[in-house]
C-alpha cells in the first residue's frame, strides 16, 4: 500500500484527471491510465516527457499530433477527447482507452498469423487510413506497435458498442503525422518513423503522399504473414538501404502457406517505386476484400474476433474450410485451362496440407497440363516461323528472279503444309526460361509446378525405352536446386526424362537470409530400371538445423517446456538450449516454476537455424 502512494506521488498531477497507473513510453511521452473525474470514465492520458515540454520543435509535434487527430472520426481509429492548454505546466493528450493488446504482442506470443487474418486486419487498417487520407493527413508511422486490438472480454465493464462481444482494431499514435494543407515540422530534413516500415521516397526527403501509407501496410502486413520483416539489416542504415533497392524474399517463398496471390498483393504494395504500388488506400483495401471474398470470408469483424479469442481452434477450423476451397478452385481453373490460376491454387493448398491425396492428384494434373500448354505453345510458334519464312522466300524470289522468257509459278502461303513435330523429348535443346510452368506476370514470385528438361540428356541415338520418367520432391521448395550443375526451376515438384543407368547429383543450397537447413546439401541417385512402375520418385530434403531458444529470468528459478524437452526441468537464467525442429516451424509451451508453484506460462515458435528469446 505504502509503494503505491509513493508511486501516485511520482505521477504528474493535472487537473480533472486521476492517474492510476503507466500503460506505457517512449521517446517522447508516457502513457497513462486514468480516470475522468467529471464523466467518471477511464481515458489514456498521453503526457510529454518534461525535457522535452519546453523544447519549440516537440511541442510543435505535439499540438499537430493533437489537431490533426481530433478532426478524425472513424471506429478504426482511437479518438481524441481533450488536449492541454497551450500555459498548462503539462502537455498532455487525452484520448480513448483501448483494453486489450498491441499487435506487436500478438506476433510476440503466437508468431505468423494466419494470412486471411492478416488480410481482415488490413482491410480495417486501409478504412482507418483511407479517412485519414480524405481528410488531409499522413500517418507516417503505421508499425504493429501503433496497432491496438479492442478486446471487450478483456474488462466485463467495458463496451457501449452495439455489438459488444465483437473486437475491434485501434490505428494510435499520429504523433508524426504531416498535414496536407500546410508545411509540416519535418522541413528541417529531419527523417521521422520507423525505419522497416518507411517508404523509399520517405527516407529520401521527397514529398510524401498516401502512397507511403501505403507501403507500411504492405511492410506490417508481409511482417504478419510470414513472421519477419521483408526488409531486414544489422543497422538502420543497413535497413535503409534493402528499402531503397527492394531487396527482399516474395512472401510465398518465406513461408509457402502464405501463397501466391496474397503474396502479388503484398508485392504490389511495397513496390520501391511509388507509381507502381497502389494509388490509393481504397484501392488496396479492394485488392484484400477481393480476394477474401473469393475464399468465402465476408465478416471481418467476426474472422478477427474468432482468432483472437482462440487462436488454436480457429486455425485449424480455417485449414479445414481452405483446403477443399482451393483444391476445387484449382479444378476448375484447370477445367478453364488457366494454368495460372490453377498453380496458384494448388500450391498454397500443398502448402497447407502436403500429404492431403486430392491435392496430389491436383499436382499431377497440373503437371499435365502444364506440359500440354508448352507443346501447344511451341506448336504455334513453329507453324508461325514456318508460315513467315515461306512468305519471304516468296518476297524475295520475286524481286530476285531470273529474267523471263518463263516464269515460275510461286507457292501461295495459304498451300504451305505445316509439318508433323514430334512431341518433345530429354533429347531436346535446354527450353529457355520461357517454358517455365505458368509465372506470374509481373512477379519474380515463384513455387510454380514446372517440367523443363535439365540436366544430362541422352544422346541423339538413346531409344526411347531406355529413358525413365524421374520425379523429385524437393524440400524446401524455397532452396536453390541444381541438377548436375545445372539450376532447377522454384518448385517443390519437379519431373524430367533420364537414362536408364545413368547416375546423377542433386545439390541444394538455401537462400543468404535463410538459414534454415544444412548447406550445401548433395544426394547422388540412380535412374533405375522400370520394374513396371513408369515413374522412379526421389525425395529429397535438406536437413534443417536446430533452432534454439536464449532463456533470460530470475536466479533460482526453473522452467518446464513438455513439447520441446519432454520432462527435463531446466534453468531459467542465461542458457540457450538446442532444439530439434523436425518441421519448418516447432510451437511449444513453456511454464516457469518455483519448485511446485506455477509462476507463469509461455508460448514460443522455434523456427531452423534460428534464436528465439524467452524472457520471464
Amino acid at each position: 500500500m505504502d509503494q503505491h502512494a509513493l508511486a501516485m506521488d511520482q505521477f504528474p498531477g493535472i487537473a480533472k484527471y486521476d492517474i492510476q497507473e503507466e500503460l506505457g513510453h517512449g521517446g517522447m511521452a508516457t502513457v497513462y491510465r486514468a480516470r475522468d473525474r467529471r464523466l467518471g470514465r477511464d481515458v489514456a492520458l498521453k503526457v510529454i516527457h518534461r525535457h522535452l515540454r519546453d523544447n519549440g520543435e516537440v511541442a510543435r509535434r505535439f499540438v499537430a499530433e493533437a489537431r490533426a487527430v481530433a478532426k478524425l472520426k472513424h471506429p478504426n481509429i482511437v479518438e481524441i477527447y481533450d488536449v492541454s492548454e497551450e500555459d498548462a505546466p503539462e502537455r498532455f493528450l487525452v484520448a480513448e482507452l483501448v483494453r486489450g493488446k498491441s499487435l506487436r504482442r500478438l506476433l510476440s506470443e503466437h508468431g505468423p498469423l494466419p494470412p486471411e487474418v492478416v488480410a481482415c486486419l488490413g482491410v480495417e487498417l486501409a478504412s482507418a487510413l483511407a479517412h485519414a487520407h480524405d481528410r488531409g493527413v499522413i500517418h507516417r508511422d503505421v508499425k504493429p506497435e501503433n496497432v491496438l486490438f479492442s478486446l471487450p472480454w478483456a474488462d466485463d465493464t467495458y463496451g457501449e458498442s452495439s455489438e459488444p462481444s465483437l473486437a475491434c482494431v485501434k490505428l494510435t499514435d499520429f504523433g508524426i503525422a504531416k498535414l496536407l494543407d500546410q508545411q509540416g515540422v519535418t522541413s528541417t530534413g529531419q527523417v521521422l518513423g520507423s525505419p522497416a516500415y518507411m517508404a523509399p521516397e520517405q527516407i529520401e526527403g521527397d514529398t510524401v503522399d498516401a502512397r507511403a501509407d501505403v507501403f507500411a501496410l504492405g511492410v506490417l502486413l508481409y511482417e504478419c504473414m510470414v513472421g519477419r520483416l521483408p526488409f531486414e539489416g544489422k543497422t538502420p542504415g543497413q535497413i535503409l538501404k534493402a528499402i531503397l533497392q527492394g531487396q527482399y524474399t516474395p512472401a510465398d517463398q518465406e513461408r509457402p502457406a502464405v501463397g501466391a496471390r496474397w503474396a502479388r498483393i503484398l508485392q504490389r504494395a511495397i513496390e520501391p517505386d511509388a507509381i507502381q504500388r497502389y494509388t490509393t488506400m481504397v484501392a488496396f483495401r479492394a485488392a484484400l476484400e477481393t480476394e477474401l471474398a473469393s475464399l468465402g470470408i465476408f465478416d471481418l469483424r467476426r474472422e478477427l474476433t474468432s482468432f483472437l479469442r482462440t487462436p488454436e481452434d480457429y486455425e485449424a477450423h480455417l485449414l479445414a474450410r481452405l483446403v477443399p476451397l482451393l483444391r476445387e478452385q484449382g479444378r476448375c481453373a484447370l477445367r478453364k485451362g488457366d494454368c495460372m490460376a490453377a498453380a496458384d491454387a494448388i500450391n498454397r493448398a500443398c502448402a497447407l496440407a502436403p500429404g492431403d491425396p486430392e491435392v496430389m492428384e491436383l499436382v499431377q494434373a497440373l503437371v499435365q497440363a502444364g506440359s500440354l500448354t508448352r507443346w501447344r505453345a511451341r506448336l504455334l510458334a513453329a507453324a508461325a516461323f514456318c508460315g513467315t519464312s515461306v512468305l519471304l522466300g516468296t518476297v524475295g524470289w520475286w524481286f530476285l528472279r531470273p529474267p523471263p522468257p518463263t516464269r515460275a509459278r510461286s507457292l501461295p502461303v495459304s498451300s504451305f503444309s505445316l509439318p508433323v513435330f514430334p512431341p518433345p523429348t530429354s533429347s531436346q535443346a535446354p527450353p529457355s526460361s520461357s517454358s517455365a510452368a505458368v509465372p506470374p506476370p509481373s512477379s519474380s514470385v515463384s513455387h510454380r509446378i514446372a517440367t523443363p528438361v535439365v540436366g544430362p540428356r541422352a544422346s541423339s541415338g538413346t531409344p526411347a525405352s531406355e529413358l525413365r520418367k524421374v520425379r523429385f520432391f524437393l524440400f524446401p521448395p524455397s532452396a536453390r536446386w541444381n541438377l548436375d550443375g545445372n539450376p532447377l526451376p522454384d518448385t517443390n515438384l519437379y519431373e524430367t526424362e533420364l537414362p536408364v543407368g545413368s547416375s546423377h547429383t542433386i545439390e541444394a543450397y538455401t537462400l543468404p537470409n535463410n538459414s534454415c537447413c544444412e548447406s550445401p546439401h548433395t544426394v547422388r541417385f540412380e535412374v533405375k530400371p522400370t520394374n513396371g512402375t513408369e515413374v522412379q520418385s526421389i525425395n529429397v530434403s535438406m536437413p534443417l538445423l536446430p533452432g534454439k531458444l536464449q532463456v533470460q529470468g530470475s536466479a533460482g528459478l526453473y522452467f518446464l517446456c513438455p513439447t520441446l524437452f519432454g520432462d527435463s526441468t531446466l534453468r531459467s537464467v542465461g542458457r540457450t538450449y538446442q532444439v530439434k525442429v523436425p518441421r519448418l516451424r516447432e510451437e511449444g509451451t513453456c511454464f516457469l516454476r518455483d519448485g511446485p508453484k506455477k509462476l507463469e506460462e509461455r508460448s514460443v515458435v522455434i523456427l531452423p537455424g534460428q534464436t528465439t528469446l524467452l524472457a520471464w
